[in-house]
């Protein structure tokens, strides 16, 4: 098997998977609203001396190429675990008669083309977010352009290092997604402190001491702050040097071809990395019975028909079911605030991933055959499925909804209220078209865009 086609076979696998694709769509966009914060935010992504930067289409692109290198690992290791379960490529990389390099190439092919994938959605999100910045000009279409080469030309070595990482720990960890995860975040914690503590600047790997320095030419690139800072929004904005685009910068086709140098280097890496010829996978029979997937098994069973759909629901990656529990905690925390919407958003649309593949299922009769031979036919299945979306919706809304209670504020309850039941009603009518499921995602993903993005504010009163 040879490399481009080892990567041709996982982009194909890919776009089979159109609800991966979508869900992978869904968190580089909700990644880019993050990076480029709203300019009345209470947080900045940037700073100069505590202040925040008042947005230029240069000042846009800086930001998001350049958190998106101190992202992207983990990014990109998300994105590829959704897209291209693992575990399966494992058993066919060990059977591929190719040596370890062209495997490694393939993958760091697949891993780049998914690195640059998650960045043009960053990038969307972050035009979406502040794009009337481009037509402060007069030119939207320069300021589109300044904006996506700043934004791109720093961010494609995010997408080469993680694509790296991903092409080395594939070919070995596979099989076991604890060390996966661990070693992924072990790695991006490092490759963050790497930046914190200046050693990547001497070299200037993620090019922030270029990129900059033609924000403001005399001051020191220690003056600035990247990452989140929530104290910014207490001091006035700060305008800085009008800047061009990075082709037209003095020194950028420098930079550019810096970059690209690094990408190469980056690529060889994971092939001088890649080691011994995999091995064919031996599957070992292992007792299901045992352990906390076969109590969480019978568990269910003692619920009957409701307890499948409920385990089949949560039965998501850890990473996901992490990422819920930490929307319901700032959920909780700011549940008087506007932003418990935008938690409550990130919990809902996580848990919305889940209720296309019960669809699909219902769809196949996968659910249905729970209630044959019964002459009542899919119905049961049909009111226990809204029952039990209403119900799990209910709970991830808790916080917001105490919160509203408290205030008395009847308006945004019954705001709330509506989403619960439309919800499920929703999703279990469109089940039962061809190919419903899809269609789902896609609305629910306009859904998810409405609260993510700030579009869907709690009605007063």
């Amino acid at each position: 098997m040879g490399a481009f086609t080892l990567a041709r076979l996982i982009a194909r696998e890919a776009s089979r998977r159109p609800r991966a694709v979508l869900a992978t769509v869904m968190l580089a966009l909700s990644a880019g609203f993050i990076i480029l914060p709203d300019p009345g935010a209470k947080y900045a992504t940037l700073s100069l001396h505590g202040a925040p930067l008042v947005y230029t289409p240069a000042v846009m692109g800086i930001i998001t190429g350049e958190m998106f290198i101190a992202f992207s690992m983990m990014l990109v290791m998300l994105a590829m675990s959704a897209l291209a379960p693992l575990r399966t490529w494992r058993a066919v990389l060990g059977v591929a008669s190719a040596p370890s390099w062209k495997l490694a190439l393939g993958l760091w092919l697949a891993g780049f083309g998914a690195g640059l994938l998650l960045l043009t959605c960053i990038f969307g999100g972050a035009l979406l977010r502040a794009s009337n910045v481009l037509s402060a000009s007069g030119d939207w279409l320069g300021g589109l352009w300044i904006f996506f080469s700043w934004a791109y030309g720093m961010g494609v070595v995010g997408a080469a290092f993680a694509a790296t990482l991903y092409s080395v720990l594939a070919l070995r960890l596979a099989t076991h997604p604890g060390w996966l995860m661990g070693v992924t975040f072990v790695a991006f914690i490092v490759w963050v402190a790497l930046f914190g503590v200046g050693l990547a600047d001497s070299i200037d790997v993620n090019g922030k001491t270029f990129a900059l320095a033609q924000l403001f030419p005399r001051t020191n690139v220690q003056d600035f702050a990247m990452g989140f800072i929530f104290s910014s929004h207490k001091k006035p904005p700060v305008h800085t040097h009008e800047v061009a685009d990075l082709l037209s910068t003095a020194g950028g086709i420098q930079f550019l071809l810096i970059r690209g140098v690094l990408v190469v280097v980056a690529m060889l890496t994971a092939l001088a990395l890649s080691g011994r010829r995999v091995a064919p996978l031996v599957i070992r029979s292992r007792n299901f019975g045992r352990g906390l997937a076969g109590f969480a098994s019978r568990l269910g069973a003692r619920f009957g028909l409701t307890g499948v759909i409920v385990g089949q629901t949560w039965s998501a990656p850890l990473w996901a079911l992490v990422l819920v529990v930490a929307a319901v905690v700032f959920e909780t925390v700011k549940a008087s605030d506007q932003a418990a919407v935008i938690a409550l958003g990130f919990a809902w649309g996580l848990y919305m991933l889940r209720w296309p593949e019960l669809c699909e299922a219902f769809e196949q009769g996968g659910l249905r055959s729970l209630v044959q031979p019964s002459v009542m036919g899919p119905w049961p299945v049909r009111i226990r499925l809204v029952l039990s979306i209403a119900v799990q919706m209910s709970l991830l809304a808790l916080p917001l909804a105490l919160a509203l209670a408290a205030t008395e504020r009847v308006h945004g309850l019954s705001w709330l209220a509506i989403q619960i039941a439309a919800a499920p009603l929703l999703c279990v009518g469109l089940a039962s078209l061809r190919g419903g499921a899809t269609l789902f995602s896609l609305i629910a993903m306009g859904w998810w865009y409405m609260m993510i993005s700030g579009n869907a504010p709690i009605p007063a009163g």
